[in-house]
């Protein structure tokens, strides 16, 4: 529970009683600490046995130079030391703010600096003016320039602390922006490299398969079986055969490793003999049979259907 003038006011107490208790003009009143501090009890700034203070804050987000209000509000009529007011009451309360996901998402933003001032109602002397790094408030500081206000409470002057949190969004900063671009450059830099590996390979394969032989009706790509006879290579079934080679590599390979006149597994070969069958019996099949080997050169050059081909 905040210590203020309205949760907090004195008991009703006797004339007698409050021409003993009132002080006089310039005299000394503490600033009230935790260990004197009586949570249930009510002060009255009217009657007052300690000094009375407003806290007027602020959590502020800096884009750039200026720095925008987010958040802000008043505690009125605090009797709290500062010191003790921050750790009991608002540090948590400046915590609970941060969380706000609209206003701070993804908790991307670290405090910069707080900016104190006090100041005394009707006069110009005596105030304070302090910047902070980030939550590194010298306390003692304000907690003993308060308790050398007391005369000017005690004539019925009113004392303000104020305070600002200035916030900042931490991938703002210049060094961490700078290596945030270095890394994305750095990513973007190893796909190209793999991309560029992995269609090297996927060329290679192409260029192995392509049928070279002058009669073969079977191309752009064929697999010569046990007997030299052409069986057709259907672009899904280039993938596998590519894909299948990815897998083989062993740690520390790459792509450009890959010989790409290994054996074809027998699973791909199945599924190869079993689509050249079906075409045979549909009647989509030129029967004559070519025996050049798919990799030899020959006179007759056909151009690979690319786009025939899906590149992953």
């Amino acid at each position: 529970m905040i210590p203020t003038s309205g949760s907090l006011s004195a008991r009703p107490a006797s004339p007698a009683t409050e021409r003993a208790d009132q002080p006089s003009v310039g005299q000394t009143l503490p600033l009230l600490r935790l260990s004197g501090w009586d949570s249930e009890k009510q002060y009255d700034k009217h009657n007052p046995v300690c000094i009375h203070y407003d806290f007027q804050w602020k959590i502020s987000q800096r884009e750039k130079i200026r720095a925008r209000r987010v958040f802000s509000d008043t505690d009125a009529d605090l009797v709290l030391a500062p010191n003790d007011f921050w750790k009991v009451k608002f540090h948590p309360r400046l915590d609970n703010y941060l969380k706000d996901e609209d206003k701070f998402p993804e908790d991307k933003y670290t405090c910069e600096e707080t900016i104190i001032e006090v100041s005394v109602e009707k006069s110009r002397r005596r105030g304070l003016t302090k910047r902070c790094q980030k939550l590194e408030i010298d306390w003692h500081l304000v907690d003993e320039h308060l308790e050398g206000l007391s005369d000017l409470f005690s004539m019925g002057r009113k004392i303000t602390l104020s305070m600002e949190f200035v916030y900042k969004e931490v991938a703002c900063d210049s060094a961490t922006a700078k290596g945030k671009k270095k890394k994305k450059k750095s990513a973007t830099e190893a796909q190209r490299l793999q991309r560029a590996a992995e269609a090297g390979l996927w060329t290679r394969v192409y260029e192995h398969y392509r049928c070279r032989a002058k009669h073969c009706k079977q191309g752009p790509h064929c697999w010569p079986d046990e007997r030299g006879s052409h069986q057709k290579l259907l672009p899904g079934q280039l993938e596998e055969i590519v894909r299948h080679m990815k897998e083989k590599l062993k740690e520390g390979e790459t792509e450009e490793d890959v010989d790409v006149s290994i054996e074809i597994p027998p699973h791909i070969i199945q599924n190869i003999l079993d689509n050249n069958r079906k075409r045979k019996a549909d009647g989509s099949i030129d029967h004559r049979q070519c025996k050049a080997h798919a990799s030899r050169p020959c006179k007759m050059a056909i151009d690979v259907a690319y786009d025939r081909i899906s590149i992953n």
